[in-house]
């Protein structure tokens, strides 16, 4: 709301005139006024929304006109934002093309936030019924958050005049599904009788949408897997995607006897 006053300092007449002039408008709009008890002319203008040039007209005399400008709530000008994936992907950090704020991550990813818009006093990052305050230098904000799951995300930012905006568009994050690790045996494949020689020739092969951590051969004797397993760590360096590895399995270690059975199976972790 902007209330336009007029006070002649000497001659006292009964009434004056405004003359207000939108500036995107061609039309000029002339208003009589009448003073109040102190001799003040105004006018109050409610939800002034555009730009105008205001005149007063008092007696024979045009006072020079003066400008209302109008200024807009803050907008957002720019965001560019950088992705940090966890270590666990072994995925090195990234930035998005300026402007893209939809996107798709792993979890635990940290997402790093600038933003720019011109006068601005504050500015944070609303996600739901959360928000995180971002650090203003300048017309650049900064934020940083780490998504574990799918959100929709946008801004509210204030300029220097307190005139906030949280009606900016909504952005959204997706999770990239990190999928189970999977392992079989591609050889035997089956259960086998064990000939007298005690060797065998496993073919061992791993599978993971990001990477092979671990890949480990487990056995027991008999009933013994509740008291003692033991473990054959065959894993890959690197961290493939996928692996494929032969093994050459001396069982004279388990002390074999006509009628034991051997249980045998692989564990991976990605």
């Amino acid at each position: 709301s902007v209330t336009l006053k007029f006070q002649p300092i000497q001659t006292r007449l009964p009434s004056c005139r405004i003359v207000i002039n939108r500036l995107n408008e061609k039309r000029s709009e002339k208003i009589h006024l009448r003073s109040d008890s102190s001799n003040i002319f105004s006018y109050r203008m409610d939800s002034v929304k555009q730009s105008f040039v205001y005149q007063f007209v008092y007696g024979g005399q045009q006072f020079a006109p003066e400008t209302i400008t109008v200024v807009p709530p803050p907008a957002l000008y720019s965001m560019q934002i950088r992705l940090t994936p966890p270590s666990y992907t072994g995925d090195s950090a990234r930035a998005l093309p300026e402007g893209q704020g939809d996107f798709r991550a792993y979890a635990g990813t940290k997402v790093n936030f600038t933003i720019e818009s011109e006068e601005l006093s504050g500015a944070y990052l609303i996600s739901g019924n959360d928000s995180t305050i971002f650090k203003v230098d300048k017309s650049k904000a900064y934020g940083e958050i780490t998504v574990k799951k799918p959100i929709e995300y946008t801004f509210g930012l204030m300029d220097q005049r307190g005139q906030k905006n949280d009606s900016l568009p909504q952005f959204h994050i997706d999770i990239i599904p990190d999928e189970l690790p999977m392992v079989h045996f591609l050889k035997p494949g089956y259960n086998v009788d064990l000939q007298p020689e005690l060797v065998e020739t496993l073919w061992v092969q791993g599978i993971d949408d990001i990477g092979i951590r671990s890949l480990e051969i487990l056995s027991c004797r008999n009933g013994e897997c509740q008291e003692s397993v033991s473990t054959w760590n065959i894993s890959p360096k690197g961290n493939p995607q996928t692996i494929r590895k032969q093994v050459i399995w001396n069982l004279r270690q388990y002390t074999l006897y006509p009628g034991d059975t051997l249980f045998y199976w692989a564990k991976i972790r990605d």
